[in-house]
């Protein structure tokens, strides 16, 4: 999704700074920053923790994906009902996708007992592939399936009275000092952000 776009402007602009990423759930990227393996990492669940800083730095929406023809006559929404009807992969407990979901489906009164969730897979993309081959459907973030959108590989769905919002954080130890190059990781990171939002807004407002 965002971060690849990201650190390839980042190297392009850095390219003496190296850099290494390891992909987490967020409680796995929290546990990390807490034991002092990595510096800062970028979660989806806002996390409670006296030890961690969190900085949101992203808007994100989580949308239902499918197969294009998965659903017959159905345009761009479903009802809960029909979520409640349609075997789902989930990615594991302690993923922030997870527990963004969980959270909407229990503020909606459903459980995971009244889901039929079929499978649980630990990565995004490992989930898109198994969603393209028909095998059920699941939630993602509407930024990581931009490709398959084009392709026609997979189709976005909405879900009716239920807007599955959230934010990407940046964590890190509180009260504890950046390096320089980490300093300067997280100031490209938000410039990047930032012009990314200023362009949406503008192309809104041209849309008028």
């Amino acid at each position: 999704m965002f971060c690849p776009e990201f650190l390839k402007q980042f190297k392009e602009k850095y390219p003496l700074i190296q850099i290494q990423v390891n992909i987490e759930n967020s409680q796995a990227i929290v546990s990390s920053i807490k034991d002092h393996f990595i510096d800062v990492g970028l979660i989806e669940t806002p996390i409670e923790d006296n030890q961690i800083n969190l900085e949101p730095f992203m808007a994100d929406e989580i949308v239902l994906i499918a197969a294009p023809d998965y659903f017959s006559d159905v345009d761009q929404n479903l009802t809960l009902e029909q979520v409640k009807e349609t075997p789902l992969i989930f990615r594991e407990e302690g993923s922030g996708t997870r527990s963004v979901v969980n959270h909407y489906m229990e503020k909606a009164g459903l459980t995971s007992d009244d889901l039929q969730i079929v499978m649980e897979l630990g990565s995004t993309e490992a989930i898109k592939a198994v969603v393209e081959s028909g095998l059920g459907v699941s939630f993602i973030s509407k930024n990581a399936i931009k490709k398959e959108q084009e392709l026609g590989l997979l189709k976005a769905y909405s879900i009716t009275d239920l807007k599955l919002k959230r934010y990407f954080y940046i964590a890190y130890r509180e009260k504890h000092v950046l390096k320089s190059t980490t300093e300067l990781f997280l100031e490209t990171l938000r410039s990047i952000v930032r012009k990314k939002e200023e362009a949406k807004i503008q192309l809104l407002n041209g849309d008028d």
